[in-house]
């Protein structure tokens, strides 16, 4: 996996127990510096989290912030005013936001980034031993061209999602 998606990653382990830790991971073939994990989660619902991280890409600084996001409609909402509010002004630095949306409906996360970040053409990625639905997203602020975004499928074992996987191109 590390040859596809890069030698450097971070790790939001939102479940702990005896079978071992689970979460989300963020890969890079780009270093990450200041990583941060944010907790999203809803009150008596599945632990959810945000990565936050900086990687340099010659004289410029990228925020990268790799979510996943809960099931319900009304907890989807609560942790998206949580992620706008992570976001901030995104015209400081150059972001891109990934992970696993679970959005059935593309209009509550493609309505409340439209104008701030390119809606992606998002791959199928769920269920991952058949790929049939788009739920996951990587939205990029406006210096970025989206050239290609494919799924990994040699990874279908390692989750119920297949990774998605872009290539951009970065313009000041």
């Amino acid at each position: 996996m590390t040859q596809q998606a890069g030698d450097y990653c971070c790790h939001a382990w939102t479940i702990k127990d005896k079978r071992g830790e689970y979460g989300h991971t963020l890969f890079s073939k780009y270093p990450l510096k200041d990583q941060l994990i944010y907790d999203v989660s809803i009150h008596q619902r599945e632990p959810r989290a945000v990565i936050e991280t900086i990687i340099q890409l010659a004289m410029t600084k990228v925020r990268i912030l790799a979510i996943h996001l809960g099931l319900g409609i009304g907890d989807k909402a609560r942790q998206l005013t949580k992620l706008q509010d992570i976001i901030g002004n995104s015209d400081i630095i150059p972001t891109i936001i990934m992970g696993d949306f679970n959005e059935w409906w593309p209009e509550q996360v493609d309505g409340l980034f439209a104008g701030r970040f390119g809606v992606d053409n998002r791959p199928c990625s769920f269920p991952s031993f058949l790929p049939v639905l788009s739920l996951d997203r990587i939205l990029c602020s406006k210096e970025f061209q989206i050239l290609d975004m494919r799924t990994v499928t040699s990874t279908c074992w390692a989750s119920d999602h297949l990774p998605i996987m872009a290539e951009l191109k970065y313009s000041s």
